[in-house]
């Protein structure tokens, strides 16, 4: 028979496992590497509602985001200048990056890349995009983004 002691444990025990499916997706919700090949993370957002540029950027966000995030951008500083190159390479190899093409405006190099590894894709001049490397002029910097640099870099 169905008790009040019985009905409040199921609820608790539904209550608890919807909280623990929230916290471990909120752990996986970064999918950009904290460093990688001597660069560090000097910055990290997300975007929340819309895949354009239209997005809202936030520094954080919580377990009621998550349906709403539509990508991520994170700022690197290489130790040197030399470094972005090997920054470069080193991302790409780590998301098994192909359809890999590039392009300099205004003196910011990008690369653009697929990876079967990122959930969300973008089209950019006919390819299939989501993961995208700035390299702003300034030398110690690289930016990333997911499915593509929404903003400025």
């Amino acid at each position: 028979m169905w008790s009040i002691k019985n009905c409040l444990i199921r609820l608790i025990s539904v209550a608890l496992a919807i909280g623990i499916a929230f916290l471990l997706a909120t752990l996986k919700t970064s999918v950009l590497p904290v460093s990688i090949a001597q660069a560090r993370e000097e910055s990290r957002s997300y975007f929340v509602t819309s895949p354009t540029v239209y997005a809202r950027e936030q520094g954080s966000i919580s377990p009621f985001d998550l349906p709403f995030v539509q990508g991520e951008k994170v700022q690197y500083v290489c130790e040197d200048e030399g470094g972005r190159e090997v920054f470069v390479k080193a991302l790409l190899a780590r998301f098994s990056a192909f359809d890999v093409w590039e392009e300099e405006v205004d003196g910011v190099k990008s690369y653009y890349a697929s990876s079967a590894y990122l959930p969300k894709k973008v089209v950019v001049d006919g390819h299939t995009v989501n993961l995208h490397i700035a390299l702003p002029k300034d030398k110690k910097r690289a930016v990333v983004g997911t499915p593509i640099i929404f903003g400025g870099y």
